[in-house]
């Protein structure tokens, strides 16, 4: 927020790379499929990315992903 950054996806705590890859790469491709949809903010997007983990077997324990969140603009 001090770096004027409009929204993060922080971690509440430590989470193994591997499944924040999944979950971040997820993310950033929800993203850009919905770059120019004025429907679907961030938020939406991240909801959406956060639930391919739980498709994956390997990722499938909440700890896997819901430490993530999203804090700041939607927008």
């Amino acid at each position: 927020m001090l770096a004027r950054t409009p929204a993060s996806v922080v971690s509440q705590w430590k989470v193994d790379s591997e499944s924040t890859t999944e979950l971040m790469v997820a993310f950033h491709e929800e993203l850009r499929r919905n770059e120019h949809s004025a429907a679907a903010g961030k938020a939406e997007n991240f909801r959406t990315a956060s639930l391919r983990p739980m498709q994956d077997a390997a990722f499938r324990h909440p700890y896997c992903w819901a430490g993530f969140v999203m804090v700041g603009d939607d927008f």
